[in-house]
């Protein structure tokens, strides 16, 4: 098993004029050259630009010149470049171009998509296109297949949420298409066959006919358009996309996504896709006879995939449900645990089977999870339960049910006042303390040294 490196699975009007003015040079600011701090504004909102310094008072000029004062800037929704406003080298100049998003406050449908260039010192608007969206999904700046020449790939939102994707190219001052009105669910850009240069993965949710489908676009340099290369049908009879997350997912090293998919808001099933570089195009893993580890993919539970053990492969949560020995007056039987251990595992596409490589106990309800060490064989012969009401998760042998050991979160003030003796403290964090009670038999297991062992397994989430 690897050494775990990784973490788990936001009255006068002339004063009023004044506070008006102040409040939008601040948002514009931030959202001109900031980052993703701010994520939601009304579209209504900065319809009057302020008038910045420098040089984004320069670019904001040259745009006034072009639409007018009363205009909304758009800015895109997620992904990395959240400015409406972003400056880049596409053409490989040695000078930044600028894009640019917005709306005029009498249009009421589609979004303008403006790059603006330098000549001869002066910012002017090369190119005015209106995309088809209401709002701006996500703004990727890449350089896709073998091609030199930056693409601009643009999400756009629908009136209707759906969106569509469309990849632009910037060339002798002039904005070209390469893809155009692509409709997807999801998608992500990233090196799928490990050439050195972009591909465009989309994923496309038809619920009304549960279809899944996966697509993979590269850009062909003999015509400068954005071809696909690959398609592959997926599992369509799911809610929604949790998360789509692209890395190594195989131990041989293929690059790929993992997709977590929402079955029911309880239950979720993971799905791989990868690129095969002997058939060349997409793929996605069978096991064959393997029907309980297939099932296993499918969990009660919605802990998403995530490379935990730090290795740089992304791993696949398994439920690992325990059973122990309960006796009763009426009938002696064995008893499955409602909080099963959490079982790390990553794809061996060469032996087609999942190998072990991380487990973990999981307590969400107070936000931390234990790393179960290879040496810890007496924490596998137990199983443990949450107490919501409490804040505690005990330890029980499977044989005995005794308790091993139970962790507890207090709040600052409650650990001030409550009976500490036997406790000792594993961590403090956003105001809570957690805290660890062991046997007499755990720490002869742990040779005294019982603190140092939990401050090593006790991990909080997201941390």
């Amino acid at each position: 098993m690897r050494k775990y490196r990784g973490g788990l699975p936001e009255p006068a009007e002339g004063n009023d004029e004044m506070k008006r003015r102040a409040i939008a040079l601040l948002l514009m600011v931030v959202l001109l050259f900031g980052g993703c701090n701010i994520v939601s504004i009304d579209s209504d909102d900065l319809l009057y630009p302020p008038h910045p310094d420098g040089e984004q008072a320069k670019i904001q000029e040259a745009l006034e010149e072009h639409i007018g004062t009363r205009f909304t800037l758009k800015y895109p929704r997620s992904g990395e470049i959240c400015s409406a406003i972003t400056k880049v080298d596409l053409d490989h100049d040695g000078s930044d171009e600028v894009i640019a998003f917005y709306r005029t406050k009498t249009e009421t449908g589609g979004t303008h998509f403006v790059l603006m260039d330098q000549i001869d010192g002066e910012w002017r608007v090369q190119s005015d296109l209106v995309g088809p969206g209401v709002d701006v999904d996500r703004l990727v700046i890449t350089q896709f297949g073998k091609d030199e020449q930056k693409s601009i790939l643009v999400g756009w939102i629908l009136f209707n949420s759906d969106k569509i994707g469309t990849v632009y190219t910037y060339r002798d001052g002039q904005v070209i298409s390469s893809l155009s009105d692509h409709i997807y669910t999801e998608m992500l850009v990233d090196d799928f066959d490990q050439d050195g240069n972009d591909e465009l993965f989309t994923l496309l949710l038809n619920s009304s006919s549960q279809k899944s489908t996966a697509r993979l676009f590269s850009k062909n340099p003999q015509n400068d358009m954005m071809e696909q290369v690959s398609e592959l049908e997926l599992d369509g009879n799911i809610g929604s996309y949790a998360r789509v997350r692209f890395g190594q997912v195989e131990t041989g090293g293929a690059n790929g996504v993992v997709i977590d998919e929402n079955k029911s808001s309880t239950t979720i099933k993971t799905e791989i896709v990868y690129w095969n570089a002997t058939l060349s195009r997409l793929v996605a893993p069978k096991f064959g006879n393997q029907q309980s580890q297939k099932g296993e993919l499918l969990r009660e539970s919605t802990t998403l995939s995530s490379d935990l053990s730090g290795d740089g492969i992304i791993d696949i949560p398994f439920l690992e449900h325990v059973y122990h020995y309960e006796e009763t007056n009426e009938n002696n039987q064995y008893v499955k645990e409602e909080s099963p251990y959490t079982r790390w595992k990553e794809y061996d596409a060469a032996k087609n089977v999942f190998v072990n490589v991380l487990d973990t106990a999981i307590n969400y309800a107070d936000g931390y999870y234990l790393v179960i060490p290879d040496d810890s064989s007496w924490i596998k012969n137990a199983y443990f339960t949450i107490d919501k009401e409490t804040r505690t998760m005990t330890f029980l042998d499977l044989s005995s049910n005794s308790e091993l050991f139970r962790i507890c979160v207090f709040s600052e003030v409650e650990w001030g006042k409550a009976d500490q003796s036997g406790y000792f403290e594993i961590t403090r964090a956003n105001g809570q303390v957690y805290c660890c009670k062991v046997s007499d038999g755990v720490k002869n297991q742990l040779g005294g040294k019982e603190s140092d062992y939990f401050r090593r397994t006790f991990h909080l989430i997201g941390s």
